[in-house]
């Protein structure tokens, strides 16, 4: 088993740990996010609203640059008419 698949597997087991109410090796940390990545990245936010492949890729460099324990990327739906 190489690094990555150590890391990650090591993270599943911190968050399955944590969600059972067990101590787990240290507190889970976890984000959700809309824009930032994008920000981060310097992508405008136009190009990740219209490009999924350009959101995808923002969102996998914002996680692993951060490594984060768990990530959630989600897009905003401030621009979408709601009735």
């Amino acid at each position: 088993m190489d690094n990555a698949e150590e890391l990650i597997k090591a993270k599943i087991e911190r968050l399955e740990t944590a969600t059972e109410v067990k101590e787990p090796d240290r507190i889970p940390i976890g984000i959700a996010t809309t824009y930032f990545p994008a920000k981060y990245a310097g992508v405008s936010y136009e190009d990740v609203w219209y490009d999924n492949n350009k959101y995808t890729e923002v969102g996998i460099k914002f996680a692993r640059d951060f490594n984060w324990d768990a990530v959630s990327l989600h897009r905003s739906f401030e621009s979408v008419p709601l009735g």
